[in-house]
């Protein structure tokens, strides 16, 4: 919006201007609604603090944080504990932030026994105008900043009738940002949202129930968590797991953002200078907090902590996952032929969940690749084995990527808070023989989701209208192919899994030699193992000496003792007591025929 004042003679005198969004966030239902839908917070506290110039924050700075946020999965902020430069807010309005907008008000410490609580600021009528100028201040200035989706009315500042004061006159003056406040025991009628702190996971399952009860309406939002002081942030996982178990849990902000280290040079006893990062202490001050300060998820450079990447990735957006079973493949899901990923005849579905609250995945590439044994599939690992002739080179040319890049996967169009199929183009059976070729003992799908190179057409966007993406190629934070969700699935190729990899072989090569003989009880022939299409009525027709061997491979081939003949030509036969006789191509290594004689 930009205003201009004009002089008589139409002469412009000077221009006013300022960014405007139309916004309505609120609390209804024991949840939390911004423009009508629920919300989840993915949330961090910050500090405004630049490690050489401490308070004096740049605008660099300012975008430096935000860029960070963002493409590590942060979607929130909570201004702690103060009213931030307004710059902040108009960089959170462009690139796209919640922001909690919080008074300047904290008593941390301040008679904490309550040997004398009427004292308390909070609760005396010296400090009842000063505590109310504070939230009277903040929404005065910050009142249009459309990022600005709550009002806190502060920190840890105990509980009384000055917050009760601040909590009315807000309400009075705007009635589209619901209350935040902490203090009180994260319960008092001041604040709409219950905003406990550090609480762990039994006490926000306590709260749940006041909520399941009817005890309870408001949401609950954690205002600080997982505290990220050194080697922590943990169990972050089992947060998310829970917060995403209820429509009440609405999230949580991490502490905190940055490490509060300034900068500074010393001197080594051998003359070198060297820089360092200075707290508490290293100043000569007394009293200090010492590394207190130092809780971030990024050091005081802005260079990620560990710890970043697992929030990066419990907090992502979209999530992968196998997906369930359903029909006569869910029915017969206990056997060996079918597993967590389908029948082996059949291509692979992943589960694609889209947490994201208000766009759909129009502006997300998807991308997969095989992983064995820890390394991308490369096409020249699979030709050497080929032109080694070992087992199985004779499998046909596989549709999987083999020179360790990503294969990119067809568009998968997902409304918001909602869930679609993503088709792997090969089937089970191929995967496993990729990896049987690669003489592999482990092996994963990886899932790759990153920010589309092109925008989407226009007028693409879910089956909802109002969930239409808002990111057109190009992004503010950052660049397109920056990656917003990377997974492993786990695909049944290893120790004991290997009855799948034999099935695949010995289907494949009953089928090439067109045998048509089928064993029965105290019969002997060829099994005849068509292309499956029904793996329970298949797993019906194997003989019940070999159901065993299909279960338990490892444990029952230890104990069998085979005997060994060389046979004209290079064929090999191996038979055993139990009636098993296969007989393994001298030219190819492959399996040729078995025998099955007795019941």
């Amino acid at each position: 919006l930009v205003l201009e004042l004009r002089s008589g003679s139409q002469q412009v005198l000077e221009y006013e201007s300022c960014q405007l969004g139309f916004r309505h966030t609120e609390v209804r239902g024991g949840r939390l609604l911004h423009n009508g839908r629920p919300i989840m917070l993915r949330g961090v506290n910050r500090h405004e603090f630049d490690q050489s110039t401490g308070k004096a924050i740049s605008e660099a700075s300012m975008m430096q944080d935000i860029a960070l946020m963002k493409r590590n999965n942060i979607n929130a902020v909570r201004c702690s504990h103060y009213p931030n430069h307004v710059r902040w807010y108009e960089l959170c309005n462009l690139l796209g932030l919640y922001v909690v907008d919080e008074a300047n008000l904290e008593t941390h410490g301040f008679d904490p026994t309550f040997i004398n609580n009427q004292m308390h600021p909070a609760n005396s009528p010296l400090w009842l105008a000063a505590i109310v100028e504070r939230g009277v201040r903040m929404h005065a200035r910050d009142k249009n900043q459309p990022s600005v989706i709550m009002w806190s009315l502060g920190n840890e500042a105990g509980y009384g009738p000055a917050h009760l004061a601040m909590a009315a006159y807000l309400r009075s003056v705007d009635n589209s940002r619901p209350i935040h406040y902490e203090g009180g025991g994260s319960r008092p009628p001041a604040t709409d949202v219950i905003c406990p702190m550090y609480a762990r996971l039994p006490q926000l399952r306590s709260l749940l129930d006041l909520v399941d009860r009817g005890q309870e309406t408001r949401p609950i939002l954690l205002c600080e968590y997982s505290h990220s002081m050194g080697n922590s942030t943990g169990n972050l996982s089992e947060y998310w797991e829970l917060f995403e178990s209820h429509p009440s849990l609405v999230g949580g902000f991490i502490w905190d953002w940055v490490d509060q280290a300034l900068l500074t040079t010393t001197t080594l006893p051998s003359g070198e200078k060297i820089e360092y990062w200075a707290y508490g202490g290293d100043f000569g001050d007394k009293p200090n907090d010492g590394q207190f300060c130092c809780n971030g998820l990024v050091f005081p450079d802005r260079s990620p902590h560990p710890c970043l990447a697992e929030v990066k990735a419990v907090q992502a957006p979209l999530a992968f996952t196998w997906a369930p079973l359903s029909g006569a493949a869910g029915q017969a899901a206990a056997g060996p032929r079918v597993t967590h990923m389908g029948p082996w005849d059949e291509p692979p579905r992943v589960r694609l969940v889209n947490k994201y609250d208000m766009v759909s995945t129009s502006h997300i590439s998807l991308s997969w690749r095989l992983m064995v044994d820890g390394l991308p599939l490369s096409t020249s690992a699979l030709h050497a084995l080929r032109d080694s002739g070992a087992p199985c080179s004779q499998t046909p040319e596989l549709h999987i990527p083999t020179d360790g890049t990503w294969a990119s996967l067809p568009q998968v169009l997902v409304g918001p808070r909602s869930e679609g199929l993503v088709t792997l183009p090969v089937t089970l059976e191929e995967l496993m023989s990729a990896v049987a070729q690669a003489n592999g003992t482990e092996a994963f799908v990886e899932l790759r989701a990153t920010l589309a190179t092109t925008p989407p057409a226009a007028g693409h966007h879910s089956s909802s209208p109002s969930a239409r993406s808002t990111l057109i190629g190009s992004h503010l934070w950052a660049e397109p192919g920056h990656v917003i969700n990377h997974v492993q699935l786990p695909v049944p190729s290893s120790g004991p899994s290997h009855d799948l990899q034999q099935l695949a072989w010995a289907s494949r090569t009953a089928h090439k030699l067109g045998t048509t003989t089928t064993p029965g009880r105290g019969k002997s022939g060829l099994l005849d193992l068509p292309p499956p299409t029904n793996p329970a009525a298949q797993m019906e027709r194997l003989p019940p000496s070999l159901l065993p061997l299909l279960e338990h491979p490892k444990s029952l081939l230890s104990t069998l003792t085979l005997d060994v003949v060389h046979e004209e030509g290079g064929d090999v036969t191996l038979s055993a007591k139990s009636g098993l006789t296969l007989c393994i191509s001298g030219a190819t290594g492959c399996l040729k025929a078995f025998d099955l004689k007795g019941g």
